[in-house]
């Protein structure tokens, strides 16, 4: 077990993040008495609403939410982009500098793990299996190999089952995955089925490892990351609100209306598993990088080929695409600057501009974000295959050439997101207003007495903190903490990223 620094004593700090956390999923179930932890802590806390970016891209905003400060700072845009161009130091490496322990596990932007005391689990999203230490790489080789579109063969799920158990996963756990391939392999299985069912046992398992992480290292601070609220907001929500929505097969939504419900109560679980571990003095955050909401009433199933608009015109290669539902995200490649303004002006004049050419109807709503450009398509043509023409540029082409059939996202990204603050120092039972995405850190330094940055554009939620704290605790300023801790070691990092594109396809962000 890790031996804490001399003379510390402050509380441990756990931080759970729920992706596409929401309170239009989360105060129902609270009426109804299914989230019995998530309850106790705002019932013992403070909680509100937390206001994100739009458009609200979950590894730029989370690398927000742990250094601070907005996208133009830190330097995380996209899906694409590595840690190894993060610019900005985050919060674990300020909490290390300062003798802290560490345990990470999910967190966007950790692939290659680095950390000098403690453990971290990259994300989900990570190209390669590497894990702080490697012995608990298992379980990311086992999410890499279990990818929906890969066999998983038995002499392989056996190891990792062997591991698995090793590591501290439970015997329940391995039987519910086992049961869950045993299935698919026999008997085959519809893809709703199978996501979801996938989306659990990763749930089960990371809660599994973490615990037994966190026994084996006795953390100060650590972070657990869930991402299936994201991933199964997108692909059932008209499932679970299908009034918003038409044509939903009654039957499917019989099935699998409480396919997200189901997982948030999983997450309840394991926060509740976690906190028996840190105990009740421990200074505890609950976050998400935005809310859901239905998108737009409807289920399209098809999108147009943006990457063959962007040959037509010239831009081949100039952007990174990012699939928002039925909003593209076009993030340009080139680093910031005039070059890159003028490049997001031109294509943003030029999706603008492209039309239908007998009725003359814009083809795309395009939405400004400075440094990136939403397109979205008119809502006329979201599932038009026809003999249409649209003007491209200076081309005509057919519509059905332009399109391609996507994956169903029903739920989209909404600016809301939630935070559930609680501890000694924190007021009980308080609503908080006005709380950004950038103000998380600033919070989690000024509570652990530590200055905050002059550079970070978030701010302290003294609001939430009990009077007395503040007296005996007045926030102190310094500079900046500086870049990354590990910036400066000279490694270059590489990743395959025809595997990362893969991923991202798989998860509906890529068609």
């Amino acid at each position: 077990m890790t031996a804490r620094a001399k003379g510390h004593n402050r509380p441990k700090t756990i931080v759970f993040g729920i992706d596409g956390g929401s309170w239009n999923v989360i105060n129902p179930m609270l009426a109804a008495g299914r989230l019995p932890n998530i309850g106790r802590l705002i019932k013992e806390g403070t909680s509100g609403v937390l206001r994100s970016f739009d458009p609200s891209i979950s590894p730029s905003v989370w690398a927000s939410i742990a250094t601070g400060k907005v996208p133009e700072k830190h330097g995380i845009t996209n899906f694409f982009t590595l840690q190894d161009q993060i610019e900005a130091k985050r919060i674990w490496e300020i909490f290390e500098e300062r003798g802290s322990s560490i345990g990470i596990a999910g967190y966007f932007m950790t692939w290659p793990p680095k950390i000098r005391n403690g453990f971290m689990i990259p994300d989900h999203f990570a190209p390669e299996p590497d894990t702080v230490p490697a012995d608990i790489a298992f379980l990311q080789e086992l999410t890499i190999n279990t990818d929906i579109r890969r066999k998983l063969d038995a002499r392989k799920f056996l190891r990792y089952g062997l591991l698995a158990l090793r590591h501290g996963c439970r015997l329940r756990t391995m039987t519910e995955a086992t049961s869950l391939f045993a299935k698919r392999k026999a008997f085959g299985m519809p893809f709703l089925d199978f996501y979801a069912g996938q989306q659990n046992i990763y749930l089960l398992m990371l809660t599994d490892v973490f615990v037994h992480c966190l026994k084996r290292f006795d953390p100060d601070f650590s972070i657990l990351y869930y991402p299936g609220t994201d991933t199964l907001a997108h692909k059932y929500w008209h499932y679970y609100e299908p009034e918003h929505f038409e044509n939903v097969p009654a039957e499917e939504i019989e099935r699998y209306h409480d396919v997200i419900p189901a997982y948030y109560e999983k997450v309840d679980r394991s926060i509740g598993r976690i906190l028996k571990v840190y105990g009740d003095d421990a200074t505890i955050f609950v976050v998400s990088d935005h809310g859901f909401k239905s998108e737009d009433g409807f289920l399209h199933t098809y999108r147009l080929k943006l990457d063959k608009i962007l040959e037509i015109v010239g831009y081949a290669g100039a952007f990174d695409l990012t699939n928002l539902g039925n909003q593209i995200i076009l993030n340009p490649r080139r680093p910031n600057g005039k070059k890159r303004k003028a490049l997001v002006a031109k294509s943003r004049e030029m999706f603008t501009n492209c039309h239908i050419a007998s009725s003359g109807q814009h083809l795309f709503d395009v939405h400004d974000y400075g440094t990136s450009i939403g397109v979205q398509v008119s809502y006329d043509f979201k599932t038009a295959i026809d003999e249409e023409e649209a003007v491209i540029g200076d081309g005509r082409f057919l519509m059905k050439d332009m399109i391609v059939e996507s994956s169903v996202w029903s739920g989209e990204h909404f600016v809301e997101g939630i935070v559930i603050m609680k501890g000694d120092h924190l007021r009980k039972g308080h609503k908080i207003e006005g709380a950004s995405v950038l103000d998380i850190t600033p919070t989690l330094l000024a509570l652990n007495g530590f200055p905050i940055a002059a550079d970070m554009d978030g701010r302290v939620l003294d609001d939430a903190f009990d009077p007395d704290f503040i007296k005996e605790n007045p926030i102190s300023t310094i500079d900046s903490f500086g870049p990354p801790t590990w910036k400066t070691d000279g490694e270059v990092y590489e990743y395959d990223e025809r595997k990362m594109r893969e991923k991202l396809r798989t998860l509906g962000y890529l068609d």
